[in-house]
């Protein structure tokens, strides 16, 4: 069962909005408490990404000698310079951060690797994997039809992926288990859906009221089982076999230490069987305002 020592601290939210149930974005102090806090309960691992501008600015700021460093390269117009470029970003990285390697770098976005120039592109990781710049080479993907697309063609050492009690495309297709026999890591994130899941019914934007008796199911199942959402949440992924880490964005040391509180408890709830395959409402990235 996982332990708050697979826990991967995520980063959006640093200097800007990112959570859907927060309307603040976490400054300097409180990234560098949360941080700091995370540290004393033996978590070292921080996943963020260079198009997180605040953030990784935000970050250069605060002694990360000692953490192990996920992160993602942007998309490149041209790739022409896309090697000299790739080797500066790892350059930057390992300066900014005073690190001696990046643990993982993610294709942040899976479609270059699907064009003409994608072996080119994977190669260029292998070869500052091989030159021990990076420790890892990974993924982020959407749906689980993408990992099969991509491990017909590459080899991975991490794929990322969304999990969460709502959202078990990834559980269900059994691609977790197809990953984890072929050896490769799996880190999950948006296990509370971009914070939704913690939100009150009340507070719901007007977007998901056409989900109000999902939402209604939700939260009937959390008083039967007097339980919070965000306890549910966590004993879900705490059950899953087949997770290495989980990502998960703090908003504050509060939140933290529920998190925690949470990660320790030896309490465990029945499932949350109500099916949901709409991904209007699993996928952050298709939500209109």
């Amino acid at each position: 069962m996982l332990t708050k020592k697979n826990i991967i601290i995520g980063t959006a939210q640093f200097g800007e909005k990112y959570s859907i149930s927060s309307n603040n974005a976490v400054n300097y102090k409180e990234a560098r408490r949360i941080l700091n806090k995370a540290y004393k309960h033996k978590i070292d691992y921080l996943d963020t990404a260079i198009d997180y501008s605040k953030a990784y600015n935000l970050l250069k700021k605060i002694n990360l000698s000692n953490w192990n460093i996920i992160t993602k390269f942007p998309n490149l117009r041209s790739i022409k310079n896309t090697k000299s470029q790739y080797n500066i970003y790892a350059d930057n990285i390992l300066k900014d951060f005073k690190i001696s390697k990046i643990d993982c770098v993610h294709f942040h976005n899976i479609n270059q690797l699907f064009s003409k120039n994608g072996d080119y592109l994977f190669r260029i990781l292998k070869d500052l994997k091989d030159k021990k710049i990076i420790n890892q080479i990974g993924a982020s993907v959407y749906f689980p039809k993408d990992v099969d697309r991509l491990l017909k063609n590459f080899n991975f050492d991490v794929i990322q992926c969304p999990v969460n009690i709502f959202d078990r495309d990834f559980i269900i297709k059994k691609t977790l288990k197809k990953l984890k026999k072929r050896k490769i890591k799996v880190h999950v994130r948006s296990i509370f859906l971009q914070g939704l899941l913690l939100m009150e019914k009340e507070k719901l934007p007007k977007y998901f009221k056409k989900w109000n008796n999902i939402f209604d199911k939700w939260n009937q199942y959390l008083s039967e089982n007097k339980v919070t959402a965000l306890e549910a949440c966590i004993s879900f992924i705490r059950q899953q076999k087949d997770i290495d880490k989980v990502i998960i964005g703090v908003d504050s040391v509060i939140q933290l230490n529920n998190i925690l509180n949470a990660f320790k408890s030896k309490k465990t709830f029945k499932n949350f069987n109500f099916k949901i395959n709409n991904k209007y409402l699993l996928k952050p990235s298709l939500w209109q305002n």
